[in-house]
């Protein structure tokens, strides 16, 4: 059985965002379904939100990157 702590963390990157992580506070939800983060190429498309790091990176102009974190932008 899955629970909430699963798929708290950023699918972009893989971060945890739990309560108490430090990155619970300015997380953003991704309301797109499992299926739909994985057709967009997500790196951990478990994942239900986005870090507020990954959340000011643009995906099709690569500012603002977050490096080392493992997203490859759509091409």
């Amino acid at each position: 059985m899955r629970t909430t702590e699963d798929n708290e963390i950023c699918n972009m990157c893989g971060r945890s965002v739990a309560f108490g992580s430090g990155w619970f506070v300015n997380r953003v939800p991704d309301l797109n379904t499992k299926s739909e983060r994985e057709a967009e190429g997500r790196p951990y498309p478990e994942g239900d939100w986005i870090c507020a790091e990954c959340d000011g990176w643009c995906a099709d102009c690569d500012e603002d990157r977050p490096e080392g974190r493992g997203y490859q932008a759509r091409r």
